[in-house]
């Protein structure tokens, strides 16, 4: 069984009816808007209130059936459990909560892990939201959940951590390093990073920038990492290192004079050809779009290498590039990994909490298909090196 939760800071419009109905009858009966004992509105008003199916209706009671928020009454309807009743519910659930932002890439990761513990014969509870806020593990009911499972695109920082812990329950974090009283599972960002520039350097590029933003490097650690495995890179080459950081507000620089000078002292220095390094495929994204504009050509004179380009870069999918050099992240065995170890915790190791550290492969995406959204496992991706 499945229960997913948005928050108010973090609605996802499209998610599917059943589970939205559920939502809006939990939350009435959460503020006592339908007191406990009371009974819901009819499978047929419920049906006409909000322009759905029987069928969706049906699921979606039974779903709240299942949390235990509501009791069937035969012959009068779907009476509401009092919260006493339902936190007695709560206490025999084996329910594991998956803490992830609503993002492609977070999707891919959250689907294998929550596979995972479902087939070891859990429930998963899924909330979407912004771990970035502390606050947002007090809107959490921790106290219902037997394990906690955490990622977020810019880490999940310690006051989060600091509040999930009270529950004392296991807590396993996925895409970083956070701390050494948690497990995490993370990729190894610096040796990445530095692969694919001695990967560049193989191709013949003797000028290799690197393009990131201060907002990422701030905030996540693992944008910093690459920041370091490009730095030791370019001292094993004997390159000159050329970092260009945006500022905060600008992630897209579609009109921004100080990337063009950078770019066009690249291509100065690389006798018009060179290479640039982009720390996420959205920065890559706003870089095409900026080359575009002053026609120079990618990747005979610019060529934009990163980390793999998600759904949503649609510049990218659109730029008519030949090829795309990137960095393929691990991510169904980032979920996998991490669940096992949660699964572990569950059935009593006790052993100190460690690092799992993964490597990426580089691969060279040899048609603009091969990393469009429906295509995006790279069937027909070439391998430069495996990791």
């Amino acid at each position: 069984m499945t229960r997913i939760k948005n928050t108010p800071s973090r609605r996802d419009d499209k998610r599917p009816l059943t589970e939205t109905l559920a939502e809006s009858l939990r939350d009435l009966i959460q503020k006592d808007r339908i007191a406990p004992g009371g009974f819901l509105p009819s499978e047929n008003a419920l049906c006409d209130s909000h322009g759905i199916s029987r069928v969706t209706v049906r699921r979606a009671l039974k779903q709240l059936a299942e949390d235990g928020w509501i009791e069937s009454r035969p012959g009068r309807g779907w009476q509401a459990r009092s919260p006493q009743a339902r936190a007695e519910a709560a206490a025999n659930s084996k329910a594991i909560g998956l803490v992830f932002h609503n993002t492609p890439d977070a999707r891919e990761i959250l689907q294998a892990a929550q596979r995972r513990i479902e087939e070891a014969g859990w429930n998963t509870e899924i909330f979407y939201g912004e771990i970035g806020r502390a606050e947002f593990a007090s809107t959490l009911p921790l106290d219902s959940m037997r394990g906690l499972l955490c990622y977020s695109g810019m880490g999940t920082p310690p006051g989060f951590l600091a509040s999930a812990e009270k529950a004392r329950i296991p807590i396993v974090c996925i895409g970083h390093e956070i701390h050494e009283s948690y497990d995490c599972v993370c990729i190894d960002h610096a040796h990445d990073t530095s692969v694919l520039a001695r990967q560049l350097y193989e191709e013949k590029y003797r000028t290799i920038g690197y393009f990131s933003a201060d907002v990422l490097c701030r905030n996540d650690p693992g944008f910093v990492k690459r920041e370091h495995g490009y730095r030791a890179a370019m001292r094993q080459l004997n390159l000159r290192p050329s970092i260009l950081y945006l500022p905060d507000n600008v992630l897209l620089p579609k009109d921004h004079p100080t990337v063009r000078e950078w770019i066009q002292q690249l291509r100065t220095d690389a006798s018009n050809r060179c290479a640039v390094m982009c720390s996420s495929s959205t920065l890559a994204n706003g870089l095409l779009l900026l080359l575009a504009k002053d026609r120079v050509r990618v990747p005979e004179e610019v060529c934009i290498t990163g980390f793999e380009p998600g759904r949503s870069d649609k510049s990218l999918l659109d730029s008519g590039l030949d090829s795309y050099l990137a960095l393929k992240e691990p991510r169904e065995q980032l979920g996998l990994i991490a669940a096992n170890r949660l699964l572990s915790r569950l059935s009593g190791d006790t052993s100190r909490p460690h690092l799992s550290l993964l490597r990426s492969e580089c691969v060279i995406y040899r048609r603009v298909m091969d990393w469009a959204p429906q295509a995006l496992t790279a069937r027909q991706s070439v391998s430069v090196q495996g990791l």
